[in-house]
């Protein structure tokens, strides 16, 4: 699961950080994509980071921070490990106040 799904609202400029807890997973699993509508994300160092850690004994996290996100943002975001189902979160950015 994404945590917060099914949607979150952001705003213009700020940042996202997208958690995805993958759960009966005694390893972490061997590696986790995500994507961006129907697109792989791929983020450089300047605008993105993705990272995968173990986070007890059979629960592992994927993380996916954006910064400085815009419009073209918005839209679904879908982690999906190695070991376990897929699973999606709505993301809207909000221009403005």
């Amino acid at each position: 699961m994404i945590e917060g799904a099914p949607d979150i609202y952001v705003k213009s400029g700020s940042s996202i950080n997208l958690t995805c807890v993958i759960t009966q997973s005694p390893v972490p699993p061997a590696f986790v994509f995500w994507y961006h509508d129907e697109r792989m994300i791929n983020y450089d160092a300047t605008r993105g980071l993705i990272a995968v850690q173990k986070a007890g004994t059979d629960t592992a996290l994927s993380k996916l921070f954006i910064k400085d996100v815009q419009p073209s943002d918005s839209g679904n975001y879908t982690c999906c490990p190695s070991n376990a189902e897929a699973t999606s979160i709505t993301v809207h950015v909000l221009n403005g106040e």
